[in-house]
């Protein structure tokens, strides 16, 4: 083709070309007969040789028939035809059988158009064939009906499915192709409102670059094509776009997607909006045809309602989705149902009005949703005589009346809801369905109230306070539990109500919390004490998670709220407890560096040269002191540590009541002198028989006495009373000092506990010598109380310990006797100490040899046959435990006593010495009478 035309064969003309003449007056009657044909007839020789055509082909092909060899009907083919074509001519020749075949030939307007050709052969009586008659009908009207209903069809039902738009618009793209040349390309725009602008939703027929080069288009009187068709509402035809100014900005785009004529149609609801716009782009440069007019606007007009269907479409989820707003607390919202359609007919009475109406086409969707089966060709009243007579009157109304509706009805009879949209269709009297059964959602908001009834059924059944606010905090809802614990219903609390019943110490923070995440529509964590309906406040640990809508819109907070009121004093508990065990440690830190300090001094002292025997003498007394001291702290902490762990055992043995009271007075006397007190003790029975830990007891006596003395100013008066009541030891010790508050009488027995502001008073000592009297008296199956009247008014200490029914009998012990100077090996990594206790050992008198590790030792006992040896546990290489066990292995050690010397106290760490083989087990530092005890024992 060329510029739009058919190229013609060679001898073209503008007469019709005459049939060839045989001077058979048969023939020449025929060629008369067949210019009056409407279609193209014509004659072709048994070998298959077109021999002429009547009128019709030069009318509508503008080739003559006298090309050489009759082969200007090829000319006329569409190049994908033709091979077919004359295949199927040559096997028509070669069999004699009639030809009957679809093709496309080109037209003089430049349009290529489908045809029906037809051929018979003639035959003389013996069978010859003589000549061919053929006849070639247009049949492009019938294909573009077939083309035009099949492609709404499946626009239709595609929208029906659920399709996305984009899809739904291409195949109506499509369908506007194949009703202008199949080579054309088509392309939809719609109008976004927010903008104004047209944008790309759908093509066919065109490469994937048109949707970035013509992505978008302004609308006005001055733009191209679809920009000035969606401006004015009318069709807008470009017959060749490089002679219409208008589209000069933009030919070269054209140019290259091979856009040469643009056909604009604007998309127009039934409300009169243009929301689109529909491109038609035809391979030639030309105008519509009259007959391509109509289909255009119907394609146009199918564009619409789909679009408009989606318009609705999300109306409709809006709606759904507040209805569901609610519900969403317990269940997800229910998914989208599919769509049904079905084109009808309408079914008229005498007298013009709605009897029924019949299904003419339905897709699988309408029989699931309505549950008619086989419905296409049949009426709805005879499928169902009982179907409600509305349903008839209301389609009559839209098939008659050509006004599209959307409704909701029942159908009893079905037992289903449905949500219809109805709209009239050509001819008059049909109208289709789009459809969508809405019974779930009809029974979802049925169901709406018993969902609310269930889930106040569960928030009440919980202990839990469980609670509803709205965006802006008011509250919506509160459970059972709610109202029993503060007395008040959702009336009194709505709005800021309920901050009422918060602490108003509490009240500003909890506020504030809560309004910052209203603020940040995020999660809401406080605490606070808030006011019970018995009148106590309560702590209460609250949280909450922000509520969404579908769309993610904040819509408030779902929040719980637990009494922790036992569990706040728990953790402020164990915040005291921290806070003393702080103060512990940097008291016992304390405690450690003031012995230290004269030691230090002491031992300075003893290096000089020139240091006087007495002062020698003094000086070692001090750090004798200050060692005992040190060690008293360590032992005290041990001893607690074994109470707490339950390790600690009684070595109970039999002593009198006036031997453990003079023994405690003896060792609180030094610090009862020092401040001047005044020590009155009334023990009426001190040969009361006692059956107890005489060490632990006179530590539990000697810590009260001390702490009396340290509390009570100089000069004060402190009080020791013992005695048997109703066959328990009763020992009470008063002071007149400090006293003690009453919230303080809880706590004087806890760990690490001291007077809060009296800690200077404390004159050394880690808070723990009550505990340890505590732990000590209860070991005894014993208690201690504490009393006073408040500050500044003494206090007193009452221990009660059960005594046995029958009184023990006291007997006196062996007296210890002095032994001989032994050979002592002292095995220890730390070289002053082993160096110290070897000279302490050497001024008893005794033979020593000092080494520092396990090897040494083991060569040291062969040759120096010691009869004792200290050895440290924590040795290098190879430990004491591992040392004693070879010791005992040799012939000179199997005799030998072995002492463990450690810093190591615990009932295991004596277990496992022993099970070493060691005969005593000392903890460092040791006391000298201590040490001698075990080398001698």
């Amino acid at each position: 083709m060329q510029d739009g035309k058919h190229a013609r064969g060679a001898g073209a003309d503008a007469g019709a070309t005459p049939l060839p003449r045989a001077g058979d007056r048969g023939e020449a009657d025929y060629h008369d007969a067949a210019d009056l044909y409407p279609q193209v007839s014509w004659l072709a020789a048994p070998d298959g040789t077109v021999q002429g055509f009547n009128r019709q082909w030069l009318e509508m092909t503008g080739f003559s028939a006298d090309a050489p060899g009759g082969d200007s009907w090829r000319a006329a083919q569409h190049p994908a035809d033709l091979p077919g074509l004359e295949r199927a001519w040559r096997q028509a020749i070669t069999s004699g059988e009639p030809l009957d075949l679809e093709h496309r030939i080109g037209t003089g307007d430049g349009r290529w158009r489908w045809m029906r050709t037809r051929a018979r052969p003639q035959r003389d009586p013996g069978g010859r064939i003589l000549r061919w008659y053929g006849v070639t009908e247009d049949i492009e009207p019938q294909r573009r009906a077939r083309a035009l209903l099949a492609g709404q069809k499946e626009a239709l039902e595609l929208a029906a499915s659920g399709a996305a738009l984009a899809r739904v618009l291409e195949r109506l793209a499509r369908a506007a192709c194949e009703q202008i040349d199949e080579d054309a390309g088509a392309a939809i725009l719609l109008r976004d409102p927010a903008d104004g602008l047209l944008h790309f939703a759908a093509s066919w027929g065109l490469d994937a670059a048109y949707a970035i080069d013509f992505a978008q288009a302004a609308v006005g009187p001055d733009e191209p094509s679809c920009g000035l068709s969606a401006y004015t509402g009318e069709p807008v035809f470009v017959a060749d776009i490089t002679q219409d100014p208008l589209w000069t900005p933009r030919r070269d785009q054209a140019a290259a997607h091979g856009i040469r004529a643009c056909w604009s149609k604007p998309i127009t609801t039934l409300a009169g909006e243009v929301v689109g716009t529909m491109a038609l782009y035809p391979p030639t440069t030309r105008l519509p045809g009259d007959d391509e007019l109509e289909p255009l606007r119907l394609l146009a007009r199918a564009a619409a309602v789909v679009i408009e269907r989606e318009r609705e479409a999300a109306e409709r989820a809006l709606t759904e989705r507040r209805l569901a707003e609610s519900e969403r607390r317990l269940r997800t919202v229910f998914t989208a149902i599919d769509e049904g359609y079905a084109l009808c007919e309408m079914v008229l009475d005498d007298e013009g009005r709605p009897l029924d109406y019949r299904f003419l086409e339905v897709n699988p969707r309408f029989e699931a949703m309505t549950g008619l089966h086989d419905a296409a060709g049949r009426r709805a009243y005879e499928m169902v005589p009982t179907l409600e007579p509305h349903w008839r009157e209301t389609y009559g109304r839209v098939a008659l009346g050509g006004e599209p509706l959307r409704f909701e009805n029942v159908s009893q009879v079905l037992g289903r809801w449905f949500e219809v949209f109805a709209t009239p269709v050509e001819p008059r009297g049909r109208f289709a369905l789009v459809f969508r059964d809405v019974s779930a959602r009809r029974r979802a908001e049925a169901a709406l109230l018993e969902s609310e009834r269930r889930f106040r059924t569960m928030a009440d059944g919980v202990e839990a306070m469980i609670w509803v606010t709205d965006a802006s905090g008011g509250v919506e809802f509160i459970n059972r539990a709610y109202v029993q614990f503060f007395g008040l219903d959702a009336k009194r609390l709505s709005g800021p109500g309920w901050q009422q019943i918060l602490h108003p110490e509490d009240m500003a923070a909890y506020v504030a919390a809560f309004m910052a995440a209203l603020q940040a529509r995020g999660p809401f964590h406080a605490r606070a004490r808030a006011r019970h309906a018995s009148g106590v406040w309560r702590w209460l640990d609250s949280s909450a998670t922000p509520r969404l809508d579908e769309q993610g819109r904040f819509i408030g907070h779902v929040g719980v709220s637990y009494d922790i009121t036992e569990l706040a004093a728990t953790q402020l508990a164990l915040r005291e407890a921290d806070r003393r065990k702080d103060r512990f440690i940097a008291t016992l830190s304390h405690e450690l560096r003031n012995p230290l300090a004269p030691i230090r001094n002491a031992a300075e002292l003893l290096a000089a040269p020139a240091l006087p025997p007495e002062r020698r003498n003094w000086a070692a007394e001090v750090i004798k002191r200050q060692v005992g001291h040190v060690a008293a702290l360590l032992d005290d902490l041990l001893d607690l540590s074994r109470i707490n762990a339950g390790k600690l055992v009684l070595k109970r043995s039999l002593t009198t009541l006036g031997a453990v009271v003079e023994a405690a007075v003896e060792a609180a006397r030094p610090l009862v002198d020092d401040g001047g007190h005044e020590l009155r003790l009334q023990v009426p029975q001190p040969d009361t028989a006692l059956s107890v830990d005489v060490i632990r007891l006179v530590q539990v006596l000697t810590n009260l006495l001390t702490n009396a003395a340290k509390y009570t100013d100089p000069g004060g008066r402190i009080e020791l009373d013992a005695g048997v009541v109703d066959q328990q030891l009763v020992i009470a010790v008063r002071d007149d000092g400090i006293g003690l508050e009453a919230e303080a009488l809880g706590s004087v027995f806890g760990m690490f506990a001291q007077v809060q502001g009296e800690r200077d008073r404390a004159q050394g000592g880690l808070g723990i010598g009550l505990a340890l009297v505590k732990g000590l008296v209860e070991l005894h199956g014993g208690s201690v109380a504490v009393a006073s009247e408040g500050r500044g008014r003494g206090s007193e200490f009452l221990v009660c310990i059960p005594l046995p029914a029958v009184a023990p009998a006291v007997a006196a012990g062996p007296a210890a006797t002095p032994g001989a100077a032994l050979r002592v090996l002292v095995v220890d990594d730390h070289v002053d100490a082993a160096d110290t206790l070897a000279m302490l050992l050497r001024l008893a008198g005794h033979e020593v040899q000092v080494v520092h590790d396990a090897t040494a030792a083991l060569e040291a006992g062969a040759a120096f046959r010691p009869q004792v040896a200290l050895l440290d546990i924590g040795l290098p290489g190879i430990d004491g435990h591992e040392l004693a066990r070879r010791v005992r292995a040799q012939a000179w050690g199997r005799s030998m006593r072995l002492v463990a010397l450690t810093g190591w106290g615990q009932p295991g760490d004596r277990r496992r010495a022993a099970e070493a083989g060691f005969d005593e087990h000392l903890v460092k530092p040791v006391d000298p009478e201590r040490l001698d005890a075990a080398l001698r024992a």
